[in-house]
């Protein structure tokens, strides 16, 4: 019989799974989160131990998407209530693992942010359950499948509370149910989904040994590891030292070709060619994707004059110059709703009654508490006009948004299909080249194509300027907590942005007319 199996038996006999050894006097070196980064990229780990003044500051949009997975982490102690939280009010990770430990000896059956360290590696567990005197793990998770790293990452956890004594019944993983639909009441049992992955997490034990060696080597390590930019960077989350690691990466580089392969750009970085001006071999490359070598090698704008007066001849006035903002909440806040439901709360309406006419604007910004929907399509109907374009960058999520409120109001439907047949997506234009400029550096994305024709007029001084932040503000302005003046001015900041893209889509339209 192996030694593990005997071990095993012999903790099963004796019930020691309720009482887990000492916490080590060792100060942990490995987190669950800095093993994650190592094995996504081990110079990302040292750099992270020995030289965190190198990183990227955390951008608001990241800031938003980590809060997100806060909220849903404690949406889940809901399916488990009155348990103690091990972590609050402990200053250091040794007094959250003596919590930890105090409280499973005394008979807590129900801990959250359970703390556990073995080997200089420190484990935070979400949930932590005893039921018929065995334990059961729950990690949260906000999304609405399980990858791979999430696995990894249960690993890891099982690992550490494992290797303290503390037999684990099951190892599991909760996640948002996407086809959750919110009934009158919230239901957490049919809104959580639960992944038991107990077994892959035992197969990995002898791998994450491994690793934990590994890993602790690189941090010991008196230089930084030579480890070539590639697609890591980005996989599984974008790496927070890019601007480190990418700082030689010319402002013409390869990477810059949309569309290319990911994996033949590194080749080709890696193998000296390094700037779009080095390709020599042309011909591999679509239309498209020549047309911005050639504006790259030419310094030049490209304007195709007969692809520029194909798209304005589809063009009728009254012209509407539209942007519309969604919220996404990971909780349905409304009956009927389902997770990440696309759900608009505000827009902005730019619109010309007639070539010669001044640009006019209108918007709406839904009130802070009640179900955005109707009032958001009521004031759109009422304000689109029954005639004349309305141009959009990027019409995909508008079209998804409105289809969604005709299944929520299906009298409106002739409405709305009207309204969507007049639709015209702007962003074709730069999809299929028929203007490109070096300085849009690559990117189709509104905000680096407005500066990019237009100079001088961007976001950069506007308070809110991006759909993350916006999205995290009106998050703000629904809470029940905020002030008026809070109120007042997350309304202002918002409306602005909002603004801004549709008069950015306004003064685009009228530059491309100008090279026909």
């Amino acid at each position: 019989m192996g030694l593990f199996l005997v071990i095993t038996q012999w903790f099963n006999l004796h019930e020691v799974s309720s009482t887990p050894t000492n916490p080590s006097d060792q100060k942990y070196v490995l987190s669950k989160s800095t093993y994650i980064r190592g094995l996504q990229c081990k110079k990302s780990l040292f750099l992270y131990k020995k030289f965190i003044q190198l990183r990227d500051p955390l951008s608001s949009e990241q800031a938003a998407i980590f809060s997100r997975g806060t909220n849903i982490g404690l949406i889940a102690q809901g399916l488990f209530p009155g348990g103690t939280d091990a972590r609050s009010f402990c200053k250091s990770s040794n007094e959250a693992i003596k919590k930890t430990q105090e409280l499973i000896n005394s008979g807590e059956e129900i801990i959250y942010e359970a703390a556990f360290q073995h080997d200089q590696v420190l484990v935070y567990l979400d949930i932590l359950i005893k039921k018929d005197g065995k334990w059961f793990a729950y990690e949260v998770k906000s999304s609405v499948k399980v990858s791979k790293t999430y696995m990894n990452d249960a690993a890891l956890q099982y690992f550490v509370i494992t290797q303290n004594g503390l037999l684990l019944e099951a190892m599991n993983i909760l996640y948002i149910n996407k086809e959750y639909q919110r009934k009158k009441e919230l239901q957490l049992e049919q809104f959580f989904l639960t992944k038991e992955v107990s077994d892959y997490c035992k197969g990995q034990t002898e791998d994450i040994q491994a690793k934990l060696v590994d890993l602790k080597e690189v941090i010991k390590l008196e230089a930084i590891p030579e480890i070539s930019i590639g697609e890591h960077c980005n996989s599984p989350y974008p790496c927070d030292f890019m601007s480190y690691c990418w700082k030689n990466v010319p402002n013409d580089s390869v990477f810059n070709i949309m569309g290319a392969n990911r994996s033949e750009l590194f080749s080709m970085y890696n193998a000296g060619i390094k700037s779009i001006k080095d390709i020599e071999n042309e011909e591999v490359y679509n239309r498209e994707q020549r047309i911005q070598i050639w504006s790259y090698k030419n310094k030049k704008a490209f304007a195709s004059k007969k692809g520029l007066n194909d798209f304005f001849d589809t063009l009728t006035y009254p012209i509407y110059f539209l942007d519309i903002e969604i919220c996404m909440p990971a909780l349905p806040e409304f009956e009927g709703n389902y997770p990440y439901q696309h759900t608009p709360y505000q827009y902005s309406l730019h619109y010309k009654q007639n070539a010669d006419a001044e640009l006019s604007h209108i918007d709406f910004l839904a009130e802070s508490m009640g179900n955005p929907s109707r009032q958001f399509l009521d004031h759109f109907l009422a304000h689109i006009g029954n005639k004349g374009s309305i141009l959009i960058f990027d019409d995909s999520a508008e079209r998804r948004v409105l289809n969604q409120l005709v299944k929520e109001m299906p009298e409106r439907k002739a409405e709305m299909d009207k309204v969507l047949n007049r639709f015209v997506d702007i962003s074709q234009v730069f999809m299929k080249r028929h203007y490109y400029n070096p300085l849009m550096k690559g990117s189709l994305s509104l905000k680096n194509i407005l500066p990019a024709l237009l100079p001088g007029i961007d976001y950069s001084k506007l308070a809110i300027s991006n759909g993350v932040t916006a999205l995290a503000a009106f998050d703000k302005l629904r809470n029940p907590q905020a002030d008026l003046f809070e109120i007042d001015e997350l309304r202002k900041n918002l409306l602005e942005y909002c603004k801004m893209d549709t008069y950015a889509i306004a003064m685009i339209t009228e530059k491309l007319r100008e090279f026909i």
